[in-house]
């Protein structure tokens, strides 16, 4: 075509086709390796592998050299050349190849590396073996030979896992090195939202993050959310605590132990969700001193297991609350039964209680005046009709030393 000449599409798309038959037709011939010899189907192969490479935006001349390239390969007759000059291509190619075999296997893969050594072997041949073969066996052994170098693999890099106990740094966390090519956090980044990786790469090898250490966020002050990935198994102590802007936490489904004090002293703490059914374990005082009402979500667990987390968090299905109504009053721990009129003057119902030890259905009074004397209170919800009621319930509310609402 000459330079700058325009052509239509029409033109375009017959080189396109014709090039595409003629990698079909000549790929055929790459399988006759007992009519072609090696050298010349090896040729044929780069040519219509070149002709494969090229994209869907080739231009008109590239696929016209690509077809040109492929026509030019001569495919070389076994009966052209003599038995003697291939027993010398043969040992050139054994020569060649007994260097890379006095080198050893180094980083090949095994199964390469095993094809290798096997055609080498049968090719390796006595002058007095070699003479008996015909021109065809010559042949193959010359091709499995030339076709096994070829194939050697090298395998992928694989980087060596660190010791135990190496501590690396990835922006401002840092995290050491345990077992199996698992990391814990021991130092965190003070950021609004914490995202407890699933894994990590540390000098290109993959790490799990399987644990928060001890006082690894501790005192961070900008810290407001927290997501735990499922990988994590445990919460270290102190892990969280003091951190007073936090005030929602996600825990993974791999977390079985929470250690003490892990969320202590954070005050603005309200909402808690655990997913999956792992959590066995959650240690003294690991949600002390949060927020006073906190929401617990808990889908995964049965009624028994959320009322082991929440006996840990804090009192019991505090769901029915009116904010209009109602309130939060306290009872100590020597009372077990409460009457629904008698509760408070005014009082409509009692929404819900908790602790196992109280009965609703009979006769205690609520309210004398040394009700919060006892350091350890269950909380009761009751519906207040008239506001001096509401009143008397919060007063009696406010002197509760551990007061929370939850909802499961």
């Amino acid at each position: 075509m000459e330079p700058g000449k325009l052509i239509t599409k029409a033109e375009y798309n017959e080189a396109k086709g014709a090039l595409t038959d003629l990698v079909t037709l000549k790929e055929a011939d790459l399988a006759k390796t007992d009519i072609y010899t090696a050298e010349s189907l090896e040729e044929l192969r780069q040519a219509i592998n070149a002709a494969k490479a090229l994209g869907e935006d080739a231009t008109l001349e590239e696929i016209n050299a690509a077809k040109e390239a492929i026509d030019q390969v001569t495919l070389v007759t076994l009966e052209s050349i003599t038995l003697e000059q291939l027993k010398g291509e043969l040992a050139t190619a054994l020569e060649t190849a007994k260097k890379t075999l006095d080198a050893g296997q180094k980083n090949y893969t095994d199964e390469s590396w095993k094809k290798f050594k096997d055609a080498y072997a049968a090719a390796n041949l006595s002058k007095e073996d070699l003479d008996k073969l015909n021109l065809a066996a010559v042949q193959k052994l010359f091709n499995d030979l030339t076709a096994a170098v070829k194939g050697l693999t090298v395998k992928p890099n694989v980087a060596a896992q660190l010791p135990a106990g190496t501590k690396r740094t990835q922006g401002d966390t840092t995290f050491v090195v345990g077992a199996n090519k698992t990391v814990v956090i021991e130092k965190g980044a003070n950021v609004r939202t914490v995202k407890v990786p699933a894994s990590i790469k540390l000098d290109n090898v993959d790490y799990t993050v399987v644990g928060i250490g001890k006082n690894a966020y501790k005192g961070k002050s900008k810290i407001q959310k927290v997501v735990i990935s499922d990988t994590v198994t445990s919460i270290g102590s102190q892990a969280f605590a003091n951190c007073k802007k936090l005030k929602s936490v996600t825990i993974g489904k791999g977390v079985t132990t929470i250690d003490g004090k892990a969320f202590f002293n954070c005050k603005k703490l309200n909402k808690v969700e655990v997913k999956g059914k792992s959590l066995k374990a959650i240690k003294k005082q690991a949600f002390k001193k949060t927020a006073s009402k906190v929401t617990v979500k808990a889908k995964s667990f049965n009624k028994k297991q959320r009322n082991k987390i929440n006996r840990s968090v804090g009192s019991f299905d505090c769901t029915r609350i009116n904010h209009r109504r109602g309130s939060a009053a306290c009872i100590p721990v020597t009372v077990r039964k409460i009457n629904r009129k008698t509760v408070m003057p005014g009082c409509s119902s009692v929404a819900g209680y908790s602790g196992n030890r109280i009965d609703p259905a009979s006769v205690v009074p609520l309210f004398p005046s040394g009700v919060c004397r006892s350091k350890q209170i269950f909380s009761v919800i009751i519906s207040v009709a008239q506001g001096n009621q509401r009143r008397n319930t919060k007063a009696l509310a406010a002197c509760c030393k551990r007061r929370k609402r939850l909802s499961v």
